[in-house]
This record gives C-alpha cells, sequence and structure tokens, in this order.
C-alpha cells in the first residue's frame, strides 16, 4: 500500500467520523438541521474522497472519465 492510499484513507475516515459526530448531535437536537447537513456533506466529501483515490488508480482514459463522472455527484449534492 502506498502512502498516497494510506493518507487519502485517513482523510476519508476524519470525514466520516466528523459526520457520525454530527449526526449524532444532530440526534440530540433535532430541531438544529444545521447538525445533519454538515454531517451530509462531510459524507459527501468522503465519498469525493474515494473518487478522488479511484481517479489516481485509474489506468485508462475511458476508466478515468467514467469515475470522473461519477465523482461529480458528491459535489452536486
Amino acid at each position: 500500500m502506498s502512502w498516497v492510499t494510506t493518507v487519502w484513507s485517513m482523510n476519508a475516515a476524519a470525514f466520516l467520523t466528523l459526520a457520525g459526530i454530527y449526526l449524532l448531535a444532530w440526534c440530540r437536537q433535532r430541531e438544529r438541521w444545521a447538525y445533519f447537513v454538515f454531517s451530509f456533506n462531510a459524507v459527501a466529501g468522503a465519498a469525493l474522497t474515494a473518487f478522488e483515490l479511484t481517479l489516481l488508480r485509474a489506468e485508462s482514459a475511458e476508466d478515468y472519465s467514467v469515475v470522473l463522472r461519477w465523482a461529480q455527484l458528491p459535489v452536486r449534492a
């Protein structure tokens, strides 16, 4: 496993940890919608990190274009 994979995995783990914390905060205080939205955005950041790692590992231009098209999903959400 390369150092790039390790760093990108740590980045995704940080995003998911933050999402979990804010989701729990939202569950305790349901009137604070900002907690839920921030949790959702953190999950989108983790997904974007996974797509970026997949883009780094693409072996052809066709694979890259397919992953790049799917990577727009968490950006637009």
